[in-house]
């Protein structure tokens, strides 16, 4: 059904905390771990960004875009990361019952 699965996901890095008590404005650094589905396939690590944003009263868009990373590897040298994911996003409005319509 889904052409892999997140087997593990932080936040990296909050770098615009937008306005105070909701997320509204947040602009964070996430890492996220996909699992594809077939033993044959290593775990793929993607840094993004993340932007939320309130449009009205329970309903929110979500913005997410692939970083590029250096990072280190066991003796000390720098690697050059590139797991890039095409730029997604969605509009997520509250419904009732605590249901959520996603678009």
């Amino acid at each position: 059904m889904f052409p892999c699965m997140i087997a593990r996901t932080s936040t990296t890095n909050v770098i615009s905390s937008g306005t105070v008590g909701n997320r509204n404005g947040d602009l964070q650094l996430m890492h996220v771990e996909l699992q594809i589905l077939s033993p044959l396939v290593p775990v793929r690590e993607v840094n993004f960004l993340r932007f939320c944003k309130q449009h009205a009263e329970g309903v929110w868009a979500m913005v997410d875009v692939s970083v590029d990373t250096i990072t280190k590897t066991s003796s000390g040298a720098p690697t050059f990361v590139n797991n890039m994911r095409l730029p997604s996003g969605c509009v997520a409005q509250d419904m009732p019952y605590g249901y959520s319509k996603v678009n």
